[in-house]
């Protein structure tokens, strides 16, 4: 190969001189010497692949040279195809015969002697023609040792034959997006989480096939209803509401919706790529076999499918129609350019003069100045209206000239690009329906700019888009029998309502700073009435109103579920009862305290006040029953690290020795309800209150 014996030397000793020890239980055993040259992991052995497998290729391509019968050819001036080589897998192709058998065997054998390497049988295989008789089979077969392929199979993830039935080809895509999207718990993400994975696991399975076969529409769209139901949820079995429909879901975020990919769009805008190549790089292998096979005497951009053309030629074609709406003309020299028929005008969709002449076979060049660099303006005079000399006079013309080319107008480069394409794609259905003109981009960007949560912004999208379970939706769904609010009943649960004028939403807005901005807003959708504060405050009180508004939903729904709800102001209540042996109560306490606390920190607070009142009254304690299991088992314990509580701790512990406490014990709500009904005096009225016998006083 031309390598000179110095470099050789070096890399044999490289490869000579290794040794390999294991590691028995952490321990260093034998040494094994490799007796094969490439290894799997050493630095050296990516570069020594690719200097053998040329090596297995010039072998290859002599034999070619030599023998007839070894490569075959698609069609009539097709290019020969002997072989095909990706990393370590690799094609060979040959008309069956047993000779041509016996010739591959040979050039794998002595491949294998010069390398070191061995061809692994067991992962190869063979494939016929269906014009091959069965004898040439078996006797091929004999010589090479290797199984015959009856089945579909596949090569670096495609599938080596589509047939008619596209469904069965490409199932294989939807088993394993559904084996993904049925593995994940999704009452365990919230919607910015359930957005990750769509975006970066399920819509990125099918890409590396939908960037050669266009995917059947039916498979798109139950590839699409799988990540719609993930994306909304299902319980036992039965799917939840879907507040919108899908394709409003992959509308770009800055149009109102989530930037899912639609995947039939995205499918074209990547078979474009394939397109783009085939029309930038004529001379590459695929591009030379393609025009053999379907355009020998026509141009690629405008050829059309014929019957019996393969798949992967239709799903060109269905690419390359895309590529059409943003191809161009680059001017150079101006000789390959029709003025009126092609498109060579930066200006969308057509990119072609919208002045009528007679003259439809005047060229770029005739345009162009023949003494200086620039353009003949008595000949833009004559021929264009000036709506297009204006355009034409906005293109630089270059001093040296140069053949004219192709270029893509959405992009600064001039070359392709999937982004670019899909956005287009896009951008068509999204001028073909009906849109909210209302609604600017800035708006929808601001919100996916805040500084909160990614479940915080997912709510404000919704609520904007009228798309959470309120009463009025619910009751249009006919889940619920009546519009109105659950909370105060008195007018009809609309999300505004929910979120700005419920009694409990005021009470929230109420001990904010936020109050005043509201005043005269009582009629307005949430999106109205949010796009209003946005352009009354900065950025970060927007962020706050935007936490705020979601804390007042996750507080109603948990409100409404019966659960209990957190206080607007942060208060909480304790109460406290102190009973004899024969249950009459001595002394109890309900006590307001401000901060919104777990009921690990509660219960403590509860104890600890109890054990205070005892010492101020002389009681003696025997017992302590309390609401958390974990405090009525952390009694007596001397370790409080990492526990909140952990201050309120050393206070019970130094208060028990004191008051006699020997035993804690959990009880249930029910169990105590007189210190329950206490603790809800407490933060109701927000006051302290103190009673001493209070059974003889009822």
């Amino acid at each position: 190969m031309g390598f000179p014996p110095h470099w050789i030397n070096l890399i044999m000793d490289c490869l000579s001189t290794s040794r390999l020890t294991f590691l028995l239980n952490g321990t260093p055993s034998c040494s094994v010497v490799p007796s094969r040259g490439l290894r799997q992991g050493c630095p050296l052995s990516p570069y020594l692949f690719i200097l053998c497998a040329e090596a297995l290729s010039g072998l290859i391509r002599k034999e070619e040279s030599a023998v007839r019968g070894l490569g075959i050819q698609c069609c009539r001036n097709s290019p020969l195809i002997s072989h095909l080589f990706f990393a370590d897998d690799s094609i060979l192709f040959c008309k069956a015969s047993p000779e041509n058998g016996v010739r591959i065997r040979n050039l794998l054998g002595l491949y294998e002697k010069g390398s070191g390497q061995k061809v692994n049988l067991h992962k190869s295989n063979i494939s016929f023609s269906p014009n091959v008789s069965r004898e040439f089979r078996e006797n091929i077969q004999s010589e090479l040792r290797v199984d015959d392929s009856k089945t579909r199979d596949k090569y670096l993830g495609f599938p080596a034959l589509v047939g008619r039935n596209k469904r069965a080809t490409f199932n294989t895509i939807k088993d394993r997006v559904w084996r993904k999207v049925r593995g994940w718990k999704g009452d365990l993400f919230s919607f910015g989480g359930k957005e990750i994975l769509i975006k970066a696991v399920a819509q990125a399975i099918p890409t590396y096939t939908m960037s050669l076969f266009q995917l059947p529409a039916c498979l798109c769209k139950e590839l699409s209803a799988m990540m719609s139901k993930f994306w909304w949820g299902s319980r036992k079995g039965k799917r939840k509401i879907s507040w919108l429909k899908w394709q409003d879901l992959c509308l770009p975020k800055s149009n109102g919706g989530l930037g899912f990919k639609d995947l039939s769009l995205f499918n074209q805008a990547l078979i474009a790529k394939q397109a783009w190549r085939i029309l930038v790089n004529p001379s590459s292998l695929a591009a030379r076999i393609l025009k053999a096979k379907y355009f020998q005497t026509e141009d690629f951009l405008q050829v059309s499918t014929k019957s019996g053309c393969s798949h992967l030629w239709r799903s060109l074609i269905w690419g390359r129609s895309l590529l059409l709406k943003g191809l161009r003309w680059k001017v150079g020299d101006g000789r390959s350019i029709s003025a009126f028929k092609d498109p060579w005008l930066p200006r969308p969709s057509t990119f072609k003069p919208i002045t009528p002449d007679p003259n439809i076979n005047l060229q770029v060049a005739d345009l162009l100045d023949n003494e200086f660099p620039g353009w003949n303006i008595s000949a833009l005079n004559h021929h264009f209206w000036p709506i297009d000399r204006e355009i034409i006079l906005s293109i630089p013309v270059s001093y040296l000239g140069g053949p004219d080319s192709i270029s893509w107008h959405f992009d600064k480069s001039g070359s392709y690009t999937v982004k670019s394409g899909y956005r287009l794609a896009l951008s068509e259905k999204l001028n073909s329906s009906v849109s909210n003109t209302t609604i600017t981009r800035k708006w929808w960007t601001s919100i996916w700019n805040q500084n909160v949560p990614p479940k915080v912004k997912v709510f404000v999208w919704r609520a904007c888009l009228n798309a959470i379970p309120s009463g009025f939706n619910l009751w249009k769904r006919r889940i619920l029998d009546q519009p109105f609010c659950s909370l105060c009943r008195s007018s009809v649960d609309v999300p505004g309502h929910s979120l700005f004028w419920c009694k409990e939403a005021k009470r929230v807005w109420g001990c904010s700073r936020f109050d005043s901005f509201f005043y005269g807003l009582q009629d307005l959708s949430v999106i109205d009435v949010l796009s209003h504060l946005f352009s009354r405050v900065s950025k970060d009180d927007f962020a706050s109103i935007c936490i705020i508004s979601w804390a007042i939903w996750d507080n109603r729904n948990l409100s409404l579920s019966g659960g209990k709800s957190r206080d607007p102001e942060g208060v909480v209540g304790i109460g406290v009862a102190i009973r004899n042996d024969k249950g009459k109560v001595l002394a109890s306490l309900s006590k307001a305290l401000r901060g919104n606390f777990n009921l690990v920190t509660c219960s403590a607070l509860a104890l600890r006040e109890g054990l205070l009142l005892a010492k101020t009254f002389n009681l003696k304690i025997m017992i302590a029953e309390v609401e958390s299991h974990l405090v009525a088992s952390s009694l007596f314990s001397s370790t409080f690290s990492g526990r909140e509580a952990n201050a309120i701790f050393k206070d019970i512990n130094f208060l028990s020795s004191e008051v006699g406490i020997c035993l804690g014990q959990t009880v249930s709500r029910s169990g105590n309800l007189l210190a329950f009904n206490f603790a809800s005096l407490a933060s109701s009225s927000c006051r302290d209150s103190l009673w001493l016998d209070f059974s003889s006083a009822m």
